[in-house]
This record gives structure tokens, C-alpha cells and sequence, in this order.
């Protein structure tokens, strides 16, 4: 049994994330400043069962407060922290530059921090695969980056030369996920697959980037915790390394499928791909196969199919 103390403990993937380490055996604190940038509505919802097991706790709490966030690493000694909180959103981070520098880089030095005053030795950071900027061949770790498209792939730059900088300087063992576009139940209103699945659902046209050609290695929740769990497991020295699913889904071939799944007609509305957004996105994931075990596990199939019987149940607030 292991204490892994989650940052962003409460959203999407962190919340998925503490459920699977319970399920295990381990204990699990969970650190979230129930942000209005994520509804806090939802996250608590996320975390409802959670907050009932016994070896789960909850913080309300930021990680841009040094002080009080080195005061709960030492307090609780976790054996490995999970560091997923952060702002999210590319189109937004050029609007809210400062708060997403603050809280991506500031934050994620804070935690660094944190690590280093109270003795905890292993970190998994969760970065993203847009750091590869527009890539129709699989992009592997050592692929070399194309300057940042826009400040949040910038900020996640910047948390990733942190992070090895502790690991050299420091000693702290890390490792960064570079992780593809997560999908699946729990995931938030504003992030693709969602916004397509109410469009259609609605029966409102879709916009689509481009000719709608572009691909990416849509990653589902389940897929990606396992990653998780096996770098939170294994994670020695300083790594890199790509997570992503099994092959890469062009966007009309995504809408296709949602259609099937909702039964439902479609309008496409063609439009211009913004310049500061990747419009393809494909990952090699061959080291994480050979370093880490990892094997991706859902088809886009059947991955878009489990997320819709969840969309269609639970619902999902209009962003």
C-alpha cells in the first residue's frame, strides 16, 4: 500500500485516477482548489464516493500557496505525488497569460518545492503531447519541439525543464506523460469529444478544423490511468514518455462514430483550423510499451460507445 497524494485530485483524470488507487489498496490524498475555471459542481460530484472511503482525504487548496502546500507534504508524507492540477484551455491560456503562468509554471514550482522540503522522492507530472505541436507522424520523445503554439503548451514547457532540473539537481525521481487527448465519462463540457457529442445530440451543426483530416491518438480515461498508475509504480531517474491510444482517429472519423453511437444526423460546419491549436497530433508510444508495460487497451470504438452511455445518463452542462 502506497500514499500517493494527487494534485488536481479532483477533476477528470484525477479523480478517475484516486478511484482506481483505492480500488487497489492504496491511500490517497487528494489536493483541488475547486477552481470556477472546472465547475466545482461537477468535481464534486467526481469525488462523491471517494470522500466516503477511509483512505481517502481531501484538501481545498492551491498550489500556488507555497507555504500551506510544503505544510501538507510534510503533514501527510506521501510516498509519490501525482501532479495533474493546472489551467487548462489553449484558446483561453493567450487571454489569462498570467494566471496560467502563475498557476502552471509557479504552481508546479511550488510543488517541486514542496517535494524537496519534506522528503518525498517521486513525482509523475502529467504534461501534454501538444508540446509536439502540429504532427502527422508519430512523434517520439526525443522528436525535437517546435516553439509553442500558444502559452498553455508554453507553461507545460516550462513545468517539464523544472522537473528535470529537480531531478538533476535534486535527486527527485520523475517522470513527465506526455499525454494524448483524454476522453471518456467525467471529462469536462468544454473539451471536444464532449462539445461534438451535445452538438450532435442537439442536433446543431459541428465545426470542424480544416478538411477534418487531421488525427490524433484519442487516449480513454481507462487507458490513460493505467499509464498512470504503472509510471506512479515505476518511476525512477528522470523519463519522458509518450501516453496515447492505439491508433491515431481522424476528427470525421470521430464524428462518425459519435453519430452511430447517438444515432443521430449530423451537420458539419467546415471552418479554419486556429493557428494556435495543433490540428493533428500523433504519438509513438513504443517506450511506454518497452519501459513501462503499458498497452492501450480501448478502441476508439468502443471507448466513444462507454463515454456516450455515461453522456447520455449523467448529462453535461452546456459550456
Amino acid at each position: 500500500m502506497k500514499r500517493i497524494l494527487i494534485t488536481g485530485g479532483a477533476g477528470f483524470i484525477g479523480s478517475t485516477l484516486a478511484d482506481k488507487l483505492l480500488e487497489r489498496g492504496d491511500e490517497v490524498v487528494c489536493l483541488d482548489n475547486f477552481s470556477s475555471q472546472y465547475d466545482p459542481r461537477i468535481k464534486r460530484r467526481n469525488i462523491n464516493a471517494a470522500l466516503s472511503h477511509p483512505r481517502y482525504k481531501l484538501y481545498e487548496d492551491d498550489i500556488r500557496q507555497s507555504r500551506r502546500i510544503t505544510d501538507l507534504f510534510t503533514l501527510e508524507k506521501p510516498d509519490i505525488v501525482v501532479h495533474i492540477a493546472g489551467c487548462t484551455g489553449m484558446a483561453a491560456s493567450d487571454l489569462q497569460a498570467a494566471e496560467f503562468h502563475e498557476t502552471n509554471v509557479g504552481g508546479t514550482l511550488n510543488v517541486l518545492e514542496a517535494c524537496r522540503a519534506s522528503g518525498v522522492g517521486r513525482l509523475v507530472f502529467a504534461s501534454t503531447a501538444s508540446v509536439y505541436g502540429h504532427t502527422t507522424l508519430p512523434a517520439t520523445e526525443e522528436s525535437a519541439l517546435p516553439r509553442p503554439l500558444n502559452t498553455y503548451i508554453a507553461t507545460k514547457r516550462l513545468g517539464e525543464h523544472l522537473i528535470r532540473a529537480f531531478a538533476e539537481i535534486h535527486g527527485l525521481q520523475t517522470m513527465v506523460l506526455r499525454l494524448a487527448t483524454v476522453y471518456g465519462p467525467r471529462q469536462r463540457a468544454e473539451m471536444a469529444v464532449t462539445k461534438f457529442a451535445r452538438l450532435i445530440n442537439e442536433g446543431k451543426p459541428v465545426p470542424v478544423y480544416g478538411n477534418g483530416s487531421a488525427a490524433r491518438n484519442y487516449l480513454h480515461i481507462e487507458d490513460c490511468i493505467d499509464g498512470i498508475v504503472l509510471a506512479a509504480d515505476q518511476t525512477s531517474g528522470f523519463e519522458i514518455v509518450n501516453l496515447g491510444g492505439r491508433n491515431p482517429t481522424s476528427l470525421l472519423e470521430l464524428i462518425d462514430l459519435l453519430v452511430v453511437c447517438l444515432g443521430k444526423k449530423v451537420a458539419i460546419e467546415y471552418t479554419e483550423a486556429p493557428k494556435e491549436i495543433p490540428d493533428a497530433n500523433c504519438l509513438e508510444i513504443a517506450k511506454a510499451r518497452s519501459l513501462l508495460g503499458y498497452e492501450p487497451l480501448v478502441s476508439i470504438k468502443d471507448g466513444l460507445r462507454r463515454f456516450i452511455s455515461w453522456y447520455l445518463e449523467i448529462g453535461m452542462p452546456k459550456t
